[in-house]
């Protein structure tokens, strides 16, 4: 039983929550004094972990409807916007990898960006024609963030509070875990509720990691979560599956 009238819903919560983050984190880093510390105990920090926790919870909770099984891969129908999410991701990562100029590891990492980037755009291409992208495209892009996460920890180590890198590395490790099911997907072997959870949290997290930097990475990573629709088989109330559209994702083919 399929659901005849589907309908485009964004992920709504991880969006509001993600900016209203966003915000915090900006005034918290406006804060820092000579030395390069935050404030202790000041509300932003505090109020961002809060969310970060809400989010957690309504991530989890949200998706326990979806059917817990790996027979039930979400389905990524043709979309304008979700191949335009992917593409702008794409041209970002090569934008924001320029940097990536010194040692052996920025070079690598700056030639996977670009192997990430055509990978993506050839994602892009597939997902505007309704077809699932190769495997090896996402995975392409996981080896790119893992340099890249190899790179900005050798910074992130000298920093003295965690607070200045907590979500952009939160936000590298979900990607991470986002691609490995997107990756899985094209081979109808991912679960939804994993999927589900791991994207609404990344969003999220994304989004919070904009104000420590490299905003252009963060924030297009955040588009394509936010645009990458799909379809999820929930059970209906006769006991078979039925196709509904769950909050973040999409169900029609074509935009």
């Amino acid at each position: 039983m399929y659901n005849k009238s589907p309908k485009k819903i964004l992920p709504w919560v991880a969006l509001v929550a993600g900016f209203a983050g966003m915000a915090l984190q900006t005034h918290l880093f406006s804060l820092t004094n000579e030395r390069g510390l935050f404030p202790r105990y000041h509300f932003a920090g505090i109020g961002s972990f809060v969310l970060l926790a809400a989010v957690l919870a309504w991530a989890f909770l949200s998706a326990r409807k979806i059917p817990a099984t790996e027979l039930d891969a979400p389905k990524f129908p043709g979309s304008v916007l979700s191949a335009a999410g992917i593409l702008v991701w794409a041209v970002c990562i090569v934008l924001s990898s320029l940097q990536f100029r010194g040692d052996t590891l920025q070079i690598l990492t700056l030639i996977f960006a670009i192997v990430s980037a055509g990978a993506m755009a050839m994602a892009a291409v597939r997902r505007f024609q309704g077809l699932q992208p190769h495997v090896l495209f996402y995975g392409a892009v996981i080896v790119f963030l893992i340099l890249r996460t190899l790179y900005y920890s050798r910074l992130w180590i000298r920093e003295t509070q965690i607070q200045a890198f907590i979500f952009p590395l939160l936000a590298h490790l979900l990607l991470m875990v986002t691609c490995y099911y997107r990756a899985a997907a094209a081979l109808d072997n991912a679960e939804c509720r994993k999927y589900v959870v791991a994207s609404r949290i990344t969003l999220f997290c994304c989004l919070l990691a904009v104000p420590a930097g490299d905003w252009l990475f963060y924030l297009s990573a955040g588009l394509w979560l936010a645009t990458d629709f799909c379809v999820l088989p929930v059970p209906a109330e006769d006991g078979n599956t039925e196709e509904i559209p769950e909050d973040g994702e999409e169900t029609e083919s074509i935009l």
